[in-house]
């Protein structure tokens, strides 16, 4: 179920790690089902599906950019640049909170965090003038993306009310607000298929019904995908708040 869990919730604006720790959290508490940490290249693997749903999703996109390659190439270098200096930025805040830990904060703060920012979205009405992302854009969201490695601040959601806020239309916000995660999920998925090459995964846990939860799950959440690009289109996003102010009520009664 966690792998389930993880997959899915992906593709929402709500914080995928943090709702896996406040489910995993209930089900220990109200069953006799007990959880195990799951290994860090296992967790790296599963970004593969991810990147298969935001392949398939922006499939159309792609192929529209490697067929015109001649005349947008100018601007492939610019998105390069500017998604580079994002990842570089994300990479540094990886090692400042993850690795020496200078910032911690509770998982209901997160959530609330997340809530708040898709709640400013009411307000986000300003005329969109933006298309192209620039390399002050991607110094911009690479900050905000290293944000989301804080517990309960969802990566998605706070890069696309950011890329809103800078004055991006919804679609392109939608598409940056991915197009910055993919070297990250290509980065991990490498690290787990290395993980898995050395030895230190266990193969066993590649068995039939753990497949076969990856790929229902894979489905799935590429159906929820192709509805949040709905939302999205809708400019509805800010409706997810009111789930996320849930969970950071919920996760702040048992104390996380």
């Amino acid at each position: 179920y966690m792998i389930f869990l993880q997959i899915v919730m992906e593709s929402l604006p709500i914080s995928s790690s943090g709702n896996c720790a406040l489910w995993t959290h209930f089900i220990e508490l109200y069953t006799t089902v007990k959880t195990c940490i799951m290994p860090v290249d296992i967790d790296f693997l599963l970004h593969g599906p991810t990147m298969i749903v935001i392949g398939v999703y922006f499939f159309d996109v792609i192929s529209w950019y490697v067929l015109h390659i001649r005349t947008t190439y100018k601007k492939l270098i610019l998105y390069g640049i500017s998604i580079f200096m994002a990842e570089i930025i994300t990479c540094i805040g990886y090692v400042l909170i993850r690795h020496y830990k200078l910032i911690s904060i509770p998982l209901s703060l997160g959530f609330l965090i997340t809530a708040g920012l898709l709640f400013s979205l009411y307000w986000c009405k300003k005329q969109p003038m933006k298309k192209i992302i620039t390399i002050k854009d991607g110094v911009l969201l690479g900050c905000v993306q290293a944000c989301a490695l804080l517990p309960g601040i969802s990566r998605f959601a706070i890069t696309f009310v950011t890329a809103r806020w800078l004055g991006f239309y919804k679609e392109h916000a939608f598409g940056y607000s991915f197009l910055l995660q993919m070297p990250l999920l290509g980065a991990a998925f490498l690290k787990g298929l290395y993980g898995v090459y050395s030895g230190n995964v266990d193969v066993v846990i590649f068995t039939y019904p753990v497949l076969s939860v990856v790929i229902v799950s894979t489905f799935i959440s590429y159906y929820i995908f192709t509805l949040v690009g709905k939302v999205v289109m809708a400019d509805r996003m800010q409706k997810f708040c009111w789930y996320v102010v849930a969970t950071s009520i919920i996760a702040y009664g048992y104390g996380l």
